[in-house]
């Protein structure tokens, strides 16, 4: 298999399924997740890992997380293991651009820590779904601006070496960013 990055399938998978059994891309993002839109990716390309995503607006999530991240979990968890296809993707992708901010990347790390717990081996979950250049960071830091983005990670750590232990994969949003791992070019400069 080659490292090829695939498409996000929003809505439908079907306007992608040629250009899938062509490239067998090594993952892709079904969008609102059914077994039947699994089943035709598998199908078309038995290598592809796909990544299933419970859609549910960000307010939504942002709400729940920020007023009861182990209850927002929960419901997660409930609604995966009824789905038909939670237990046939390679990860869950739930949340998506919610809660990266400084006083909200406590609460987003709980809701993952929780749901990680309730996952148990059911599913694999890919965590956080962070837009670019988040978690954020802040300029006025005192130790500049590279310190507070690894501030920033640092609340986020108990998931991710929970991910690890468990297999979960972490999930950061690129948009052909080029600075996404150079901490040495300040976001503004461009």
């Amino acid at each position: 298999m080659t490292n090829r990055w695939g498409p996000y399938c929003l809505r439908r998978v079907d306007p992608y399924l040629d250009y899938i059994a062509k490239w067998r891309p090594a993952l892709t993002v079904v969008h609102e997740c059914k077994q039947e839109k699994v089943d035709y990716v598998k199908n078309a390309s038995p290598e592809t890992k796909v990544i299933g995503r419970l859609y549910h607006d960000d307010s939504w999530y942002n709400d729940r997380i920020m007023e009861n991240p182990e209850g927002a979990a929960q419901t997660i968890h409930d609604e995966l293991m009824s789905s038909d296809w939670a237990r046939n993707v390679d990860w869950c992708l739930t949340s998506n651009e919610v809660c990266q901010t400084w006083d909200k990347l406590d609460n987003l790390n709980r809701y993952y820590v929780h749901l990680q717990s309730l996952a148990g081996n059911n599913y694999k979950i890919a965590l956080f779904s962070f837009s670019v250049e988040n978690p954020g960071w802040s300029d006025s830091d005192p130790d500049g601006w590279e310190a507070s983005m690894m501030k920033h990670w640092e609340k986020v750590y108990p998931a991710m070496r929970k991910g690890v232990q468990r297999g979960d994969i972490l999930s950061l949003h690129q948009y052909n960013n080029p600075r996404l791992l150079q901490l040495d070019t300040h976001r503004d400069s461009d």
